[in-house]
């Protein structure tokens, strides 16, 4: 049978169109462009430091906290019309500035001295939702550190609670923190650290990226190493707009969670060889040279209380620069995480968000399965939000004080 000219033209112009497509980096990492932001370390303490200062600490701190906070002896919010010069008050809030900006574990017993957490104070805690301890210690830190500019303010507030996690959590901190998660008298320091450290690392901070983190990641990719981001789904657009060109992303991409995805995330998994992604700066371009699929797999119950068969496949992108040259490559994997993921091995670094850290070093219910003591004693594992990178050690001191008597809120939200 013979076709018209016209219908064969379509049908040329269909097949072409199956055989490959071509998308921009800003379409396929649209919420990115807006949503991420690389953080820098920044000094969070307020240069300003006159009584104009202490009468705003004492005008936004919340009432929730001012009894654990008589040492910074500010007046009653109605009763600072009738102090003017606030002298008393900046005077304890510079004790309190040396405090915060030299070594937290001394910060914390300085805070149990001076009464900040009791026995009291815990039980009054326990009787009310989480959401208002994680309010309390999250707005007392906006209160002391007084920036107006939300955006430096976030910064500000990021930086400490990376500093209060090295603290607490890695060693040799994380022994004096264990003693607190496991005495009720010390577990409003507990939530004090839980607070920001979730809220800015994870629950708002998820999305962030820390500077050294990348900074390192691309000294690892020089070394030739392959980074291997767990869980990473489609966050690969500030590794690769650092310079970072072969990345592998081991990820069961939950259909449920395409809020943390962005635009492009199906277009990542699978579609037609010879697909690209073209970036404008830098002039890279990633062009889809294999996939493969492997059967499939099966979710546990997700958040929108479905069960999933998910296709587990392989794809890959190789990444070319401006003049045609293949640079590297990235790769999918669509799986759930395994222990091998985290063998040692000298030509792959390891890289985690925070908020998946917490599932990694987990062994209740919410266990991915991983046992973080069977890890290589000399593992690092990069963390997104992080400014150096764990060892195996500090994820067993989070297995720990998961297992601690300690109860408030996890590090961990949001994973399926």
């Amino acid at each position: 049978m013979r076709f018209p000219a016209f219908f064969l033209f379509l049908f040329v112009t269909f097949t072409i169109s199956l055989a490959a497509e071509v998308r921009k980096a800003e379409d396929i990492f649209k919420k990115w462009l807006s949503w991420q932001k690389i953080q820098d370390e920044v000094k969070y303490i307020p240069a300003l430091k006159d009584t104009a200062y202490a009468r705003y600490v004492a005008d936004t701190m919340p009432e929730s906290i001012r009894d654990q906070v008589a040492f910074l002896q500010l007046p009653k919010r109605t009763d600072i019309p009738k102090n003017p010069d606030m002298k008393k008050s900046l005077e304890a809030l510079k004790v309190f500035h040396g405090k915060i900006e030299g070594d937290k574990t001394k910060l914390f017993k300085y805070l149990i001295e001076n009464k900040f957490s009791t026995s009291a104070t815990n039980e009054k805690e326990d009787s009310q939702e989480s959401s208002a301890a994680t309010e309390k210690y999250k707005s007392f830190y906006e209160s002391i550190f007084a920036e107006h500019d939300h955006a430096k303010l976030t910064s500000k507030m990021f930086s400490f609670s990376v500093d209060l996690f090295d603290a607490s959590f890695r060693d040799p901190g994380f022994q004096q923190f264990h003693e607190y998660l496991n005495h009720e008298e010390y577990y409003s320091i507990c939530r004090m650290v839980y607070a920001n450290v979730w809220y800015q690392l994870s629950g708002n901070g998820w999305r962030y990226w820390h500077r050294k983190t990348l900074d390192k990641l691309k000294a690892e990719a020089r070394s030739g190493r392959e980074i291997v981001y767990i869980a990473g789904g489609s966050d690969i657009y500030q590794l690769l707009m650092s310079g970072i060109y072969t990345i592998r992303v081991i990820d069961p991409m939950f259909p449920s969670q395409t809020k943390y995805y962005s635009e492009g995330w199906e277009y990542l998994l699978k579609g037609n060889l010879k697909d690209e992604i073209v970036f404008t700066y830098p002039e890279i371009k990633l062009v889809r040279t294999a996939h493969q699929q492997s059967g499939t797999f099966t979710t546990d119950e997700l958040s929108d209380h479905t069960k999933v068969n998910i296709p587990r496949s392989t794809t890959e992108w190789t990444v070319y620069n401006y003049k045609g040259k293949v640079i590297g490559k990235v790769t999918y994997e669509r799986r759930f995480v395994e222990q091998k993921d985290f063998q040692k091995e000298i030509n792959r670094a390891v890289l985690i968000s925070f908020n998946e850290l917490y599932f990694i070093a987990s062994d209740r219910t919410d266990s991915w399965g991983i046992d973080p003591e069977k890890f290589d004693s000399e593992l690092r594992v990069y963390v997104k939000q992080l400014k150096d990178p764990v060892h195996t050690s500090t994820i067993i001191n989070i297995r720990k004080a998961i297992r601690s008597d300690f109860s408030y809120i996890k590090l961990g939200t949001s994973v399926n």
